[in-house]
This record gives C-alpha cells, sequence and structure tokens, in this order.
C-alpha cells in the first residue's frame, strides 16, 4: 500500500513537472544567466509551485481520510501559511519583488504561522518575547539561506530530501506516522522534480521551490519541538550544512562591505564548482556530510551525546570542511555591483 502510494505521488511528481517545464518554455518563464548561476543557458524556473502545489494537496487528502492530522486547529491553519510563502515565492519568480517586499511578506507569514503554533518553546530563553523573536528570526532566515543555497544543479532538492527522509524517520520513532507520512511525501514530490533538476538541469525549483522548503523544514522542527518531543536541536543538526554555508557567508561579506542580497558566487558550495568539482561530486560530498550530521542527530535522540557536544562536534567538523574549500579556493569580494548585474541580465533577456 505504501509502496504504490509512494509510486504513484512519484510519477505524478514527475509528469506534472514535466509539463510545467513545457509550458515555462513556451510562456518564457525563464532563469537567466547572471553572477550567481552556475547554468550557462536560460533554464524554465519556478517548478516549486508544481511540487509544493502537489505536496499541499495531497497532505489535505491525507487529513481528509484520517491518515495525517496535527491537533485541530492547526493544520489547515500551517498549511496556509505554506500555500503563502510558496505563492510568494512564485510571484518573485515570475517578477522582481523589492527586497524589503520580500522581508515584510517573509516575516508576515511568519508571524502568522508563529501565532498557529502558540507560544513557542526553543529551550533557550525565559522571556516570551525573546523566544518569539528568536523563532521568527530563524524563520525568515530558512526561508532565505535555503534560496541562497539553491545555486547547483541538484544540490537544494538533495538536502530537501535527506532532510526530509530523516526527519520522518525520526517522527516515526517517537510514534508520530502521520507526520513522517507529511515528511516523506514532501520529500517523494521533491524526488520527482529531481529527476528533472539533476545534472545538467533542464527546470529549477525556483523561489516558490527554496522559500517553501526553507519554511516547511523550520515548521516541522518547531513542530517536532513543540508537540511530540523532537528536540529542536536535532533538526539544527541536520539543517547544519545548509545554514552554516549560509551564515558564514553572509556574515564575511557583510564584514566586506557587500550588498548580502546581491547575486554572488561566494558560498562554500559554489567556489567548489568553481575549483573544477562537478554537480555531482559536490552532491555527493553534501550526501556524505549529511550523513555525518545524521550520525550526530541520531546520537543526541538516542540520549548517547549530549546536544552540547554534538554541536560542538558538528561545528568543528563544518569549520575544517569550510577551511579546506578556503584553502582551495578563497573568497574573494565580488566583482561589480547591483546596477552592472542588472544591465547584463537586461541584455541578456533581450537575447532571450
Amino acid at each position: 500500500m505504501l509502496v504504490a502510494y509512494a509510486t504513484l505521488l512519484f510519477l505524478l511528481s514527475v509528469i506534472l513537472i514535466g509539463i510545467f517545464q513545457r509550458l515555462a518554455r513556451k510562456g518564457n518563464w525563464l532563469d537567466v544567466p547572471n553572477a550567481r548561476s552556475a547554468h550557462q543557458e536560460p533554464t524554465p524556473r519556478g517548478a516549486g509551485i508544481i511540487f509544493m502545489g502537489l505536496w499541499l494537496v495531497t497532505v489535505l487528502l491525507l487529513s481528509w481520510r484520517g491518515f495525517a492530522r496535527l491537533p485541530e486547529p492547526y493544520w489547515c491553519r500551517l498549511l496556509l501559511a505554506i500555500g503563502l510563502i510558496t505563492l510568494l515565492g512564485f510571484w518573485e519568480d515570475r517578477t522582481s519583488l523589492s527586497i524589503r517586499f520580500r522581508l515584510a511578506a517573509q516575516t508576515g507569514i511568519a508571524l502568522y504561522a508563529l501565532w498557529v503554533l502558540g507560544s513557542p518553546n526553543v529551550g533557550l530563553f525565559n522571556w516570551s518575547w525573546a523566544a518569539w523573536l528568536l523563532t521568527l528570526f530563524a524563520l525568515v532566515w530558512s526561508v532565505n539561506l535555503f534560496n541562497f543555497m539553491d545555486g547547483l544543479d541538484g544540490f537544494a532538492g538533495m538536502e530537501a530530501i535527506q532532510i526530509l527522509g530523516i526527519g520522518g524517520g525520526l517522527f516515526a520513532l517517537v510514534g508520530m506516522w502521520s507526520m513522517a507520512l507529511v515528511a516523506w511525501s514532501l520529500g517523494i514530490c521533491v524526488l520527482g522534480y529531481l529527476c528533472w533538476n539533476w545534472p545538467r538541469a533542464t527546470v529549477f525549483m525556483g523561489d516558490s521551490g527554496s522559500y517553501s522548503l526553507g519554511f516547511v523544514i523550520a515548521l516541522f522542527a518547531l513542530l517536532g519541538d513543540r508537540w511530540f518531543e523532537l528536540p529542536l536541536g536535532i533538526w539544527v543538526i541536520l539543517y547544519a550544512a545548509f545554514w552554516f554555508d549560509a551564515s558564514v557567508t553572509l556574515i564575511r561579506r557583510f564584514l566586506q562591505g557587500e550588498t548580502w542580497y546581491q547575486a554572488h558566487k561566494s558560498h562554500a558550495y559554489q567556489r567548489l564548482h568553481q575549483a573544477g568539482w562537478s554537480p555531482y561530486k559536490i552532491m555527493f560530498s553534501l550526501f556524505l556530510l549529511n550523513i555525518v550530521l545524521a550520525g550526530l542527530a541520531w546520537g543526541v535522540f538516542a540520549f548517547w551525546i549530549p546536544f552540547q557536544t554534538a554541536l560542538c562536534l558538528t561545528l568543528l567538523i563544518l569549520m575544517l570542511v569550510y577551511v579546506a574549500i578556503e584553502k582551495r579556493f578563497p573568497m574573494k569580494k565580488s566583482q561589480g555591483s547591483i546596477e552592472t548585474s542588472s544591465v547584463v541580465l537586461q541584455e541578456q533577456d533581450k537575447r532571450v
């Protein structure tokens, strides 16, 4: 039964994204290469609206049939927040929104999600206002960091599938099979997308996919901590490969006086690609790194390793990897400006 369900969902994802790819090409919904891009040719983007839409419909059907339910009335309200962040991302895929508007909209949707969840229990502060601010920042940052890290064929899709697969397994181990099914269902939908995004990619998830995946992963972490006795620290470790690279790169660019949201190729995985590593090699390295992180997360879950120890080991491993990449291909201050990049994009749009 589960195998048939997974197969059907996977095939639906593959077929629907294939249809979207053709329609996007006809409609000229193309991602034109810029300073941050790893691709060389205009490629359809926005496929995230397809696999997220398929997942949302699937979850509603599972909930209706009684297979996947959160404590009422949270379920449908949280799905509304996820739908809104997906639509915001698709809007950004279709047109260029200002950074202020995007951040304001993301913050508003995150506030709504926190209102649905109630007072957050992050286990870091005793003051409710501090916990709210920290959790709000984490939600908005997760939305954007996943977007920052979606710059190489298959890379973000691989990360999402591993986190959702392992996270779903942890939900199952604490007896929450409905949440496990929900997480695995999204992973299967992303797997269908990955068939088209596998190097050399013929379609991209766009902001509709990266926004929503970052948002959902953060929500799963909060739900696991608040409702299902699955400590938040476990998700912090599972998600570490992405938040570490994104955060360190952002801080370094800020200290160099660069515009943090400007397109660039400064992330560690991007510099590996510039150093000559193929997307396959980078994806395989990410896969192995996530296996190591999953082992540390399992140690915390099974009470073999204190969270503080596991987090220190996680940071040490990631720092060693980051330093090794830095020696191979040092991070340099990005060349050009936003205005220059805009002119180049306009010229490329005309050629398309």
